[in-house]
């Protein structure tokens, strides 16, 4: 049957003259009621047959994730615990990935300044280190960033973040970062260690979906970033995440504590919209 199929594809893009020397238009070689080919030629038409179900099978695997949200908070509060300005924020953040490779654009409009205060866009390259480690998985990532502050003083300011982290999914969720500002940035280099625990409760809900409790922590040590060093703050935090539709609706709260002079200790709560979709 294999044959059958691949000798009319053949006809049809074949003159009834010799198709490239093969003698595949003398109907002295072909059975004319079961287009059977002559034995010779079975491996050639085989050899089509496999090379194009595997640019089908490339075809199919070139797929794309990507995401969606939309958060409106309180205040505009950055992993290192600056405030750098007040007033409530909507933040959008639009992602792609494929396979082990990811992309993202960011950006925080401040809504009584009424303009973009930070936009970032960033790449990253994440690779499972263990599947099973404490009865969890460990992953790695590592890409560059650009951090944009349109209109920071008398000019925009651009910085080029390389960052780096490592993640534990397990009992509780652990993730690790370490930025680090380079050379060639409008600040001065610097590094801040970021980290955050987490540990969700599940409970069932009547339309079929779960209703996520997280309970967790985060804290930031920086190294002459943008200016700052030392431990700069801890804050608890809580979220409560479950479904409106299609869209995944998470609330949440934290209380950032400032460790020095440097950084407040101020609330944080807002709400977060995402959506996951495949092409």
């Amino acid at each position: 049957m294999k044959s059958t199929l691949t000798l009319e594809r053949l006809e049809t893009r074949a003159a009834p003259s010799d198709f490239l020397g093969l003698g595949i238009g003398d109907p002295n070689l072909i059975d004319q009621e079961n287009y059977a080919l002559p034995e010779g030629l079975n491996h050639l038409t085989e050899s089509i047959n496999i090379e194009e179900t595997q640019k089908e099978t490339v075809q199919t695997d070139l797929s794309l994730d990507a995401s969606l949200n939309a958060t409106y908070a309180n205040r505009y509060s950055p992993r290192p615990g600056f405030f750098p300005q007040e007033g409530e924020v909507v933040q959008i953040n639009a992602g792609v990935s494929q396979d082990n490779l990811s992309a993202f654009i960011w950006q925080n409009y401040n809504l009584p300044m009424d303009k973009i205060t930070e936009v970032d866009i960033g790449a990253t390259y994440s690779q499972q280190i263990s599947e099973d480690l404490l009865g969890g998985t460990l992953s790695g990532r590592i890409g560059p960033q650009i951090w944009l502050f349109p209109q920071s003083g008398a000019k925009d300011s651009m910085d080029y973040i390389l960052e780096g982290g490592i993640h534990y999914s397990g009992q509780v969720e652990v993730d690790t970062s370490i930025s680090y500002i380079a050379p060639g940035s409008d600040a001065d280099e610097g590094i801040m260690i970021h980290g955050s625990i987490n540990k969700t409760v599940s409970f069932p809900s009547e339309d079929n979906h779960t209703v996520d409790i997280n309970l967790g922590a985060k804290g930031a040590y920086l190294e002459n970033f943008y200016g700052a060093s030392g431990l700069s703050h801890i804050s608890p935090e809580i979220s409560v995440d479950t479904k409106l539709g299609e869209l995944d609706l998470k609330l949440f709260s934290e209380y950032q504590i400032g460790i020095n002079e440097d950084f407040e200790s101020k609330p944080v709560y807002g709400i977060t919209l995402s959506g996951n979709f495949s092409f």
